[in-house]
């Protein structure tokens, strides 16, 4: 198998991964959970606990900068590529203490991976270029 194909394919399924997160993010939401007590009198006391799930609607962005990602992955379109990525990075610091470290390693996984497509690329069209020379 190709070393590009290869990447392409593990930067594919990163990004289908946080598609996954932003997905699940968006429709079902995170867990919040509160305590509540009420008292009546001095000996009685009542506290009520709750779980909430809560839908992030700004979970979308990730989704729509997944999709460019994957898009220029696929149409070979690197620049395309390397702009999502580096929005979907500073979306994940951004938003690091709430819905950002769903999407940080994954994020940072995918700038390696399209860093080294890109590197490859790079290093053959250079290559490339020292056989003509000659």
């Amino acid at each position: 198998m190709n070393g590009r194909n290869w990447v392409v394919g593990a930067a594919l399924c990163i990004t289908l991964v946080i598609a996954a997160i932003s997905v699940f993010l968006t429709l079902v939401g995170s867990q919040y959970s509160g305590v509540s007590v009420s008292c009546y009198a001095a000996a009685e006391c009542q506290s009520l606990s709750t779980t909430v799930f809560v839908p992030i609607p700004q979970a979308v962005i990730p989704l729509l900068m997944g999709a460019v990602v994957a898009l220029g992955l696929v149409a070979k379109r690197m620049a395309l590529a390397w702009s999502g990525t580096t929005f979907l990075l500073f979306f994940s610091l951004l938003t690091g203490l709430s819905i950002g470290l769903f999407y940080l390693p994954f994020v940072i996984t995918l700038f390696v991976l399209v860093t080294a497509i890109l590197m490859k690329e790079a290093f053959r069209g250079s290559k490339l270029l020292s056989q003509t020379k000659k």
